[in-house]
This record gives structure tokens, C-alpha cells and sequence, in this order.
């Protein structure tokens, strides 16, 4: 009876409802959106990645399902990734994964969830800060040079200009991929305080041809804080590998 009297402020009640049910819809989006994994990138050479199927992989966290247990867990994710890692689906993979070595006592959930979009923006933020404290004006990004770490500039200019671009049609590396290396070897160097790695730019472009740099150095930044499981990040020790790798080959 009220609204036939004043059907304004009927359309108007109707119109908060409509509202309210469109930000609902667009949280829920949006929520659904930041649960799942974030899709790789080619940082190299700029090509796109298709979204392929995979009966091993969900589109969102956990990387394994029904297991709680952090050995059992990961020693699946293990039989998962010899069984194939779709391209697009690497970025997050590797970043979680390498999360879960390198905070054992952190929940899975949490580790899991640095590989979804909801930690995009955080990690976008973090290299926007490394970049502008390595580069305060924009001609020292221009003039940078990356840092061997121990390679030799020879091997670091055939890994910059050469090296992965067999995967591409032979074609050569795109100028804005020298630079993206050239930005992470210098952060590892002057942020992370790494002088010598000679592996870090064969494993830093790897990473590149499927990860923005923000991830690439993140990723770097944990496995450089847990070396006993990851990278050897001095001349001793980089010698003991290769010592050890060598010993088990030759058996």
C-alpha cells in the first residue's frame, strides 16, 4: 500500500537491492579470482601461454590435495611434477613449491598461497621497491650492466644474447628480455648481497621464460636464503657441488 502511494522510494528500495546483490557478485568474483593460481608469463620473448587441462593439477591451491602431512605432501608433488607441469601453470608451481622447502614450518596453505593472484599485488610492490632503490634515476637503468657473479662476461653475454632462443624459432632475444635479466642479476647482487653464483643467470632466465620478475626475484630471494637446498653462493662451496655432482657421475 505504501509503495502504490510513493512508488519513487519503492524504486529507490529496489535499486539498494540491486546494488547490494551486484557487490556481493563482484566480491565473490573477485575472492574466487585471488584463490587461484596465477598464470605464467614469458618475460623473455613475450609469448602467451595457453590454459591447457591437466587431471594432476587444480586451477587453485593446494598443489596436493587430501595430504596434510608437509613430507607426504611434497614427496607427491614430486610423482606430480615428473609427470608434467603444464607451461602455464609454472609460475605458480615453482614459487610455492620452493616456499615449502624453504619455510618447512610454515602451513602448506600459506606457502600454497604465494603462488595464487591474491599475492600478485604484494610481490608487484616489493620489486617496485628494489627497483627504485638499485635504480633512483632513470639513466641508471639504462646504463646498468649485469654482474657476471662469477660466470665470466663472456658466458654471461652468450646466456644474455643467446642461450633459450633455440626454443623461440631460433629468433634472436628480444632487447627488453636482456634488460629483465639485467635487472634481476643486479638486484641479486646489490639487494641480496650475492657476489659470486655463477648457476643464478642460467636459473634467472629460466625462471624469466615463465615469470614476471617480481616472481623470478622473490623466488631467487628464498632460495638464496636456504642455500643447503637450493644454490651454492660462494667459491667453496660452488666447488664442493661440483665436486659431489662430478663423484656420483663418475659412479
Amino acid at each position: 500500500r505504501q509503495a502504490a502511494k510513493n512508488p519513487r522510494a519503492n524504486r529507490s528500495g529496489n535499486d539498494d537491492v540491486i546494488m547490494k546483490i551486484k557487490y556481493t557478485m563482484s566480491v565473490d568474483e573477485e575472492s574466487l579470482e585471488n584463490d587461484r593460481f596465477v598464470p605464467s608469463v614469458d618475460s623473455i620473448f613475450g609469448e602467451k601461454f595457453d590454459k591447457c587441462k591437466s587431471k594432476y593439477w587444480e586451477k587453485k591451491p593446494p598443489l596436493v590435495l587430501g595430504v596434510t602431512s608437509y613430507g607426504q605432501s611434497m614427496k607427491t608433488l614430486k610423482q606430480k611434477c615428473h609427470l608434467g607441469l603444464p607451461p602455464n601453470l609454472r609460475c605458480a608451481v615453482w614459487i610455492a613449491s620452493v616456499m615449502r622447502v624453504a619455510h618447512p614450518q610454515q602451513p602448506l596453505p600459506v606457502s600454497d598461497s604465494y603462488g595464487t593472484n591474491a599475492k600478485s599485488s604484494t610481490l608487484t610492490a616489493g620489486w617496485e621497491s628494489v627497483l627504485n632503490t638499485i635504480f633512483p634515476n632513470p639513466s641508471d637503468e639504462t646504463d646498468a650492466i649485469a654482474p657476471d657473479l662469477g660466470l665470466s662476461q663472456e658466458l654471461l653475454t652468450q646466456v644474455i644474447k643467446n642461450d633459450y632462443s633455440k626454443f623461440i624459432n631460433g629468433t634472436a632475444r628480444p632487447r627488453g628480455g636482456e634488460k629483465s635479466l639485467t635487472r634481476i642479476l643486479c638486484a641479486v647482487q646489490q639487494i641480496l648481497g650475492i657476489e659470486y653464483c655463477p648457476v643464478l643467470p642460467d636459473i634467472a632466465t629460466m625462471m624469466l621464460a615463465y615469470m614476471p620478475e617480481s616472481y623470478v626475484y622473490a623466488t631467487l630471494r628464498e632460495m638464496i636464503g636456504d642455500t643447503s637446498n637450493f644454490l651454492p653462493v660462494c667459491l667453496k662451496d660452488h666447488y664442493a657441488w661440483c665436486k659431489t655432482y662430478y663423484f656420483f657421475v663418475k659412479r
